[in-house]
């Protein structure tokens, strides 16, 4: 029963030692919501350091009366919290093509803005959920403050 319990133990904490490694590579999805609609992204991961990667998503915002494209680049710092846990910070571009449509006319814009990203990892084994906080800053016109909250799910692909 002793030599059970030790075996137990040693897998469990082998499992454990494989998830905090950064994944190579991962792709997956991100819904985000904040004051400009809700968002869909497909988001993709790339490590380029140990504790670096770069994060590239592209995807779309829409409502009733707009829909937007959008496509964002971070390079993110990842920081170990715990073995299964980890906290990220970031900063990147977005930018976005938008149609608006009102009863009388469609309207064609964009926007190029500076963003930060602020977020928590979990790690499974092939899979990592993600919590994470984005706000930006449209310098193009219109001078515009946007943040969203997101949850991603992105598979592993090493």
């Amino acid at each position: 029963m002793k030599n059970a319990k030790l075996i137990i133990a040693f897998v469990f904490c082998f499992e454990l030692i494989s998830f905090s490694q950064l994944p190579k590579n991962s792709l997956g999805l991100r819904l985000g919501y904040g004051n400009y609609n809700a968002s869909a992204e497909i988001s993709s991961r790339h490590r380029i350091a140990e504790q670096i990667r770069i994060e590239a998503s592209l995807g779309g915002r829409f409502s009733s009366t707009q829909s937007d494209f959008i496509t964002n680049i971070h390079l993110q710092y990842v920081m170990p919290f715990t073995e299964l846990t980890s906290y990220y910070l970031g900063i990147g571009y977005q930018f976005s093509f938008a149609q608006t449509s009102s009863t009388f006319q469609i309207t064609t814009d964009y926007a190029l803005g500076l963003s930060a990203l602020f977020g928590m990892d979990y790690q499974l084994k092939k899979w990592t959920i993600s919590i994470d906080f984005r706000p930006n800053i449209d310098i193009s016109k219109p001078f515009w403050l946007a943040y969203a909250f997101g949850l991603g799910a992105r598979y592993h692909i090493n």
